[in-house]
């Protein structure tokens, strides 16, 4: 992408709309329907807070998704906590970490409260 596009706020305006067209892709695909698109942990705890998911099932997504996130950690920045972990597991480095854990949690659990 930094050859295609040069303006460094081009291709942040780009990779933010992928990134929203993909997670849009993934929510309305069959498997999310079925899976209910657990793409972060934030979402399956608000499920969890919800009572929609067992507190075993919970716990073995967030397992399953930083499991993932080690097997593929390419670009350096995620919307997940448990993908920028793996990212910052690997090389070391640990800037913001706490803001990709509390953030996306404390908002998902937030719309968790609203909804009840």
């Amino acid at each position: 992408m930094h050859r295609a596009i040069d303006s460094p706020v081009l291709r942040r305006v780009a990779l933010g709309a992928l990134m929203v067209m993909v997670t849009a892709a993934i929510v309305y695909s069959p498997w999310a329907k079925r899976s209910g698109a657990h793409i972060n942990p934030a979402v399956t705890w608000a499920f969890f807070r919800l009572g929609k998911i067992a507190p075993r099932d919970a716990v073995l997504s967030t397992i399953a998704q930083f499991i993932g996130a080690v097997l593929a950690p390419l670009s350096g920045m995620s919307m997940n906590p448990d993908r920028s972990f793996c990212s910052d597991f690997v090389r070391q480095a640990w800037p913001a970490i706490w803001l990709y854990f509390v953030a996306p949690v404390a908002v998902a659990l937030l719309a968790a409260e609203v909804y009840w």
